[in-house]
């Protein structure tokens, strides 16, 4: 991650995440096929989740100390609203695009995107409760509930596809950690470097990100 974010700055940092997604989702259907097919049909994961109540879109209420929807739609907001207008990870990305009407479509497009990604994964979830729910044995006993999902892939997956989907895994840190390591470099050499040392050039400034980078 440290190299090709050195080597590439934010084109290699958006090119990798574009293959690591693919990877990434790519995993997450394998794994949800897998699980279906173990357990009887996809149609058997919505049922049993369907009458034991996995499949409620939302929680209505008026509490304030629980995930209801209000709440959610809320905190969502103020949650996305600072990350898409202030946080340098995800605007770092906007300023790639040639002009506005690039940046704003680039907007719209991952915020499409999410809609299915985000089903995926909580279709992945739901599949891996059948399943334990059919084989309570093959749970980790001394396990997390984080651990669920790498228990399952380490004990029931064969060898190449459990090797895909923990590549996607790791993917989804490698493009968080390149974002960030990038999106700091940046910062720091824009508002700090260039600020105490304004007659630099831009080669000794693109070699101080590379450096800074390195640190990181």
């Amino acid at each position: 991650t440290t190299a090709y974010t050195i080597s590439g700055g934010i084109e290699a940092v958006i090119w990798t995440e574009v293959i690591q997604v693919v990877v990434l989702l790519g995993g997450a259907f394998l794994c949800f096929y897998f699980i279906a097919d173990s357990v009887g049909g996809v149609d058997v994961i919505f049922s049993e989740a369907a009458s034991n109540s996995k499949l409620k879109i939302a929680n209505p209420g008026w509490a304030i100390t629980e995930p209801v929807l209000w709440v959610v739609i809320v905190g969502n907001f103020l949650t996305q609203l600072t990350v898409y207008t202030s946080d340098q990870v995800v605007v770092q990305r906007y300023l790639t695009t040639p002009t506005l009407k690039e940046a704003k479509r680039s907007i719209y497009t991952n915020a499409l995107l999410v809609i299915p990604a985000t089903l995926i994964f909580f279709a992945v979830g739901t599949a891996l409760w059948v399943f334990f729910r059919h084989n309570p044995g093959m749970l980790n006993p001394h396990g997390r509930t984080d651990n669920i999902f790498p228990w399952y892939i380490s004990q029931q997956l064969p060898a190449g596809l459990a090797g895909l989907v923990i590549a996607g895994l790791f993917a989804a840190t490698m493009s968080t950690i390149s974002s960030s390591m990038n999106s700091i470099a940046t910062v720091a050499t824009t508002h700090f470097y260039k600020h105490f040392k304004p007659e630099t050039t831009d080669l000794q400034r693109f070699r101080f990100a590379r450096w800074t980078t390195l640190g990181l």
